[in-house]
Formats: C-alpha cells, structure tokens, sequence
C-alpha cells in the first residue's frame, strides 16, 4: 500500500511540475511581446523627441497593433501624435478610445484643452468640470470653465463659478493663485452687466 501511494505521489509531483512549466511558458510568451512592443515604443518616443533620424513609421503602426487595447500606451500615443505631428483629431479619437481603458487627471485634461483648441466648447467643458470635481482647489481648472461659459453665453454658470472660486480659501499662496483669482474677478465684474 505503500509503495502505490508513492507512485501515486510521484505522478501527482509531476503533473504538478509539468503544470507550473507549462503555465510559466504560456505567460512569458503572452507577456514578452507586450513587453517587448513598450521597450520599442519607448525607444521610437526617444528618437522622435531627441530628433534622430530613421523614426520608421512602419515600427510605430506595429507598436500600435500590438498595445492598441492598453489604455495608458493609447493617452501616450495620443500626446506623441498630437506634439509631434500636430494631428489633433486624432489625437482625440485615441485618446476618448484610452479613456475606455485608463482614466488619468493627464489624459482628462490633455482631452479639455484638445477640445478647446478644436472649438468644441461643450466637450471642453465636460472634461474641465471632471477636473474641477476631482480637483477642486485647482484655480486654473475653474478659470477655463469661467472663461467657456462666457464664451457660449451662459452667463449665470459663469457668475456661479466666478463667485464660489472668489470665496474659496487658498490652500497654498502663489503668485500664479493671485493671478488666476485677478483675472476670476475681472471677468466677474465684467458679467456683472451682463444678462
């Protein structure tokens, strides 16, 4: 009886072993091509912004195939073409796709002014009160909401915001604080004879 259960043993030791392996393989060989495709899109972001010669657009679409459901590679690609090759529209797209993956404050806030600079204030200021809301105490973020309801004449959002980001207490004085709460409290005065 003895003997069996040490038979038994072995071959349970070994199918464990085999198991182990097996499972090890499978991963290194699911995780080395991600790894490796980071590796190569680190080094084309290198090259690119070190402005060396022979960036192969060809290397960066294989990259792309290949982390294009990684949300954090698409908010980093999405940047890369839009401060490389001043590619706004598909910028956004990218970016909206990563978003579905990976939110970030960066990437919020990269959308926001993507946005601005396209002229979509409504997109704008959808990106721009997720900021205010994740961060409230940003001064700027309040700002560029004050500025965009000006801008599509909704005059009362804008006073509401101007005169809650005036009442707020300052965490942390700056000259950049003073400055944006100057310019809040221009605007304010200026919406003041507006209807």
């Amino acid at each position: 009886m003895n003997h069996h259960g040490s038979r038994a043993g072995k071959r349970c030791s070994n199918y464990l072993k085999i198991s182990i392996f097996s499972i090890s393989l499978f991963t290194f060989f699911s995780i080395y091509p991600k790894y490796n495709a980071i590796k190569q899109w680190r080094s084309i972001k290198e090259a690119s912004y070190s402005h060396i010669e022979g960036i192969n657009i060809v290397d960066t679409n294989k990259v792309y195939t290949k982390l294009k459901n990684d949300g954090k590679f698409l908010a980093d690609y999405a940047n890369y073409l839009y401060e490389m090759q001043s590619d706004r529209g598909k910028a956004i797209e990218l970016m909206e796709d990563s978003k579905k993956k990976f939110i970030s404050k960066a990437s919020i806030e990269n959308l926001a002014y993507l946005y601005l600079e396209q002229g979509d204030y409504s997109k704008s200021i959808q990106y721009f009160e997720w900021l205010v809301g994740y961060i409230p105490s940003r001064f700027g973020y309040r700002l560029e909401l004050i500025r965009l309801y000006e801008k599509v004449r909704n005059i009362e959002k804008a006073k509401e915001i101007a005169d809650f980001t005036l009442n707020m207490p300052v965490k942390i004085e700056s000259s950049e604080v003073f400055s944006i709460k100057h310019e809040i409290s221009e605007i304010r005065q200026r919406l003041g004879s507006v209807r």
